[in-house]
């Protein structure tokens, strides 16, 4: 198996492990979104750590942030809110003002966790 799909794969594998949103197919259209950030230059560990960030925020009291993506969608659109685990947490704490964030009002595919 080549370097890069073991990549995909852990980077699936942690995703599911989280138990964000558990998917049974890996498919071909998160494969491509998540090559396509390896193009753009981040690292596997990188894309890890900011699924990490991700989840541990999403299931904290101490944060506002309550909206799930699918594991595409969040390659594709919130990975980059966290990938640094001091902003992202700073940014969702809750007694922070909070706002609506308008990058979520464009993905009806949101659910809510709480």
């Amino acid at each position: 198996m080549e370097n890069d799909e073991r990549d995909l794969i852990e980077i699936f594998d942690l995703w599911n492990s989280c138990k964000i949103q558990v998917h049974r197919v890996f498919t071909d259209s998160a494969k491509m979104r998540i090559k396509k950030r390896f193009k753009e230059g981040f690292t596997k560990d990188e894309i890890k750590h900011a699924i990490l960030n991700y989840s541990g925020i999403l299931k904290s009291n101490e944060y506002w942030f309550t909206y799930i993506w699918g594991l595409k969608d969040f390659i594709s659109s919130g990975m980059e809110k966290f990938l640094d685990t001091k902003i992202s947490q700073d940014n969702f704490r809750k007694g922070k003002k909070e706002k609506i964030n308008t990058d979520l009002i464009a993905y009806p595919e949101y659910q809510e966790v709480r």
